[in-house]
């Protein structure tokens, strides 16, 4: 009953709003962090993994085939054009196809007025003048204290910055997503963390509002750095429910495949889900083991539209490490 807590959605219907199947199919959002190497050959031999994974964001593009990525800003204006200037050069090399990038500043700009300088920066590039054209949207630019301030979200209402802007860490509570319209922002995050349910009221307001106002309002998939199986499963069994067409996922390069589970449940994943899984060779210093198969910078999911919101398959619990028994900051 969506009316019983948000009386704006007392004529909406969750089942009609939704496709007709989940999707078969999602884009890997492919993230790119502050830290993140760019190209491989500025990696120094020291830094070198050797683990077969791709480890600098050329490495990635061409093996993944890449098209769609989320960017992390740092909120100082000078250091984030340089660094969008950069990336925007590894992409342009790179990528085959249809270009498509969110900006994630995750809290740490102090005023927006930073952001549309940015924004003017890169304008004045041709190659940030081209990056900027392939921005879908800004990701929770300002302090979750300050996200829903009236004086600090002008330059929203304002229409300054060149893409819609959504609300993610502050996106606490159910009413957070209606406070977050009226200052003037378009989008909300999906994390099966801040609720499931809670994304599908979510959705319904973006559908309200974009019939009532004539905008577009939008939901967003975001990651966690999750892992196989549970936690990777139902998130994109959930997006795949919403029908989102991408989602950023960075659990699968800042984590070694599937090398955290026991090898039969590892070995048992790959057998039930062939379309999302592969054999990954390993590198000169590592075994090969098992990782996410992605194609063309796309994960296969149909084998995860099964009873069991995700993964119908076996957990190997007496193969795990008792919480007893763990033990930290021992090699």
């Amino acid at each position: 009953d969506a009316g019983g807590v948000h009386p704006e959605l007392k004529d909406w219907n969750l089942a009609e709003s939704l496709p007709a199947r989940p999707l078969d199919a999602v884009q890997v959002r492919h993230t790119v962090g502050m830290e993140d190497p760019l190209r491989s050959s500025e990696i120094p031999d020291a830094e070198r993994l050797n683990d077969g994974f791709p480890q600098a964001l050329d490495e990635a593009v061409a093996r993944n085939g890449l098209t769609c990525f989320k960017i992390k800003l740092s909120g100082e204006v000078e250091q984030d054009r340089e660094r969008l200037l950069a990336v925007a050069s590894v992409l342009e090399e790179g990528v085959r196809g249809n270009l498509r990038v969110t900006l994630d500043a995750n809290e740490q700009y102090k005023d927006l007025g930073g952001l549309v300088r940015l924004c003017e920066m890169l304008e004045a590039n041709p190659g940030g003048r081209r990056l900027l054209r392939a921005v879908l949207c800004f990701e929770q630019p300002l302090s979750r204290f300050d996200t829903f301030d009236g004086e600090a979200t002008a330059p929203l209402r304002e229409a300054r910055l060149p893409a819609p802007v959504m609300i993610d860490e502050a996106d606490c509570d159910l009413e957070a997503f209606k406070k977050a319209v009226a200052c003037g922002y378009h989008g909300v995050s999906v994390k099966n963390c801040k609720g499931v349910f809670r994304s599908f009221l979510n959705r319904g307001l973006c559908a309200v509002y974009s019939d009532k106002e004539k905008k577009r309002y939008f939901q967003l998939a975001e990651d966690l750095g999750n892992l196989p199986v549970l936690p990777l499963h139902q998130d994109l069994a959930t997006l795949a429910a919403h029908g989102l067409t991408h989602a950023e996922r960075n659990g699968h390069h800042y984590f070694r495949g599937l090398d955290h589970l026991p090898e039969e449940e590892a070995r048992s994943v790959l057998a039930a889900h062939p379309d999302l899984y592969r054999e990954s060779p390993g590198g000169k210093e590592t075994p090969g083991g098992i990782a996410l198969r992605i194609e063309k910078g796309t994960l296969n999911i149909g084998s995860i539209q099964t009873p069991g919101y995700g993964y119908g398959g076996r957990i190997w619990f007496e193969s795990r490490t008792p919480a007893a028994e763990w033990e930290f900051g021992k090699s």
